[in-house]
């Protein structure tokens, strides 16, 4: 029997890595009695990628049968036995578009980021200067963050590990300033000497502990979407 389906689906994107995210979406099939009857997977010239998912472009397809092993506990002695159920399954794997949210973020937090290394260069005479572009960046960060589209469900993404990241470096180099210039000359030249190399270390290893977090999740998506 061939049966022909037309339908609209959504479905609940896992956002931690948003907005460079990717999800494994996939239509299930199953029978109720596999002793009587068979169902073969449906082969993959005939996936069908013509259909719209706003906001995610198709990076490959898949179809093939998921096994799983089932442990179960039964009876009074809770006798322990092993099932396997399978089902079909046609998916395809999505990537969303992020060039309007990485502009939307990218740009200004890149000046925001500017202003604040800038600031540990000001002189000894300055550190008023320094404290008050500190504060203007901490403040414009919290107002770029509430402009950000943020997804549903709502988790802790990518965005949010960014925009942590930026309030603790601001926050560390206003209250250093702040406490530096208050105690003597020699002891503001020696915290902003610091803060020059541990704002941009901060900042790689913020890039690194991100660029592996993607890749991760995705290996993962290819993982599950294995059949």
């Amino acid at each position: 029997q061939r049966y022909y389906i037309v339908a609209n689906f959504d479905f609940l994107p896992v956002a931690d890595n948003y907005p460079f995210d990717w999800q494994n979406i996939y239509i299930a099939l199953t029978l109720r009695d596999n002793a009587k009857l068979m169902l073969q997977p449906v082969p993959l010239e005939l996936i069908d990628h013509d259909f719209d998912i706003s906001g995610w472009t198709i990076q490959s397809d898949f179809s093939g049968v998921k096994f799983q092993k089932n442990h179960l506990f039964q009876d009074v002695d809770l006798k322990k036995t092993v099932s396997i159920s399978s089902e079909n399954r046609a998916g395809w794997i999505l990537k969303r578009k992020n060039t309007a949210t990485l502009l939307k973020i990218g740009i200004p937090m890149f000046f925001l980021i500017f202003l604040v290394y800038y600031s540990v260069f000001l002189e000894y005479e300055e550190a008023n200067n320094s404290i008050g572009i500190l504060t203007t960046t901490f403040l414009s960060a919290i107002a770029l963050y509430f402009s950000v589209e943020k997804p549903e469900p709502k988790k802790m993404t990518i965005v949010d590990l960014i925009f942590i990241w930026f309030y603790i470096v601001n926050g560390i180099t206003v209250v250093t300033c702040g406490i530096a210039s208050s105690l003597s000359e020699n002891i503001f030249y020696l915290s902003n000497s610091i803060l020059k190399a541990l704002i941009p270390l901060s900042l790689i290893s913020m890039g690194v502990y991100l660029w592996r977090r993607i890749r991760r999740s995705r290996n993962d998506i290819l993982l599950d979407r294995d059949v």
